[in-house]
Parts: C-alpha cells; sequence; structure tokens
C-alpha cells in the first residue's frame, strides 16, 4: 500500500503520490475507506511535522490533510490525537 511509499521516495514521486491519496478519499467518501487509509496519512503527517518532507511535499501533503478534514472531521481530528506522541522533534 501507500503506507510504505510515504517517505521513502523523493519529493517528486511524494507530489505524484499524495493528490492519488486525496482524491480516494474524496472518489469513496465512506468511513471503511478513511479508516484504510489512516495509517497513510498518520504517516505524512509524521513526515510533514518531523520536517523530512520539502516544502513541494509539504504543500501536496496539506492538500490531502485538507480533503480528509472536509470528508471526516472526527476522524481528521482523531489522527492528530493518535499521531501527537510519534513525532520526533
Amino acid at each position: 500500500m501507500c503506507v510504505d511509499l510515504i517517505g521513502n521516495i523523493n519529493e517528486r514521486g511524494m507530489t505524484l503520490l499524495l493528490p492519488v491519496l486525496a482524491h480516494a478519499v474524496q472518489a469513496c467518501p465512506s468511513e471503511q475507506t478513511a479508516h484504510a487509509l489512516l495509517p497513510a496519512f498518520q504517516k505524512l503527517l509524521m513526515c510533514m511535522m518531523g520536517g523530512k518532507e520539502g516544502d513541494v511535499a509539504v504543500t501536496a501533503g496539506i492538500t490531502a490533510l485538507a480533503r480528509l478534514l472536509l470528508a471526516f472531521p472526527t476522524l481528521f481530528v482523531g489522527l492528530f490525537d493518535a499521531t501527537a506522541g510519534s513525532i520526533v522533534w
């Protein structure tokens, strides 16, 4: 799944992968789809907040996270709760 790719590919790869993740949330607006994608979003958030990604990848990541926020606000908040202890500053 895309969880293995996030954080392990270059910035160009991230900018290609993240719109696909965002469109998956938009195309399949169900709780099951969102729960299946949460590990990918969690790893994305850890990479973004940990400073491991460049500006272009962070911008694409924010777009993907915004789609999650609009579609599933409670899951978005839960994502931050679940990820808060895992981020290394």
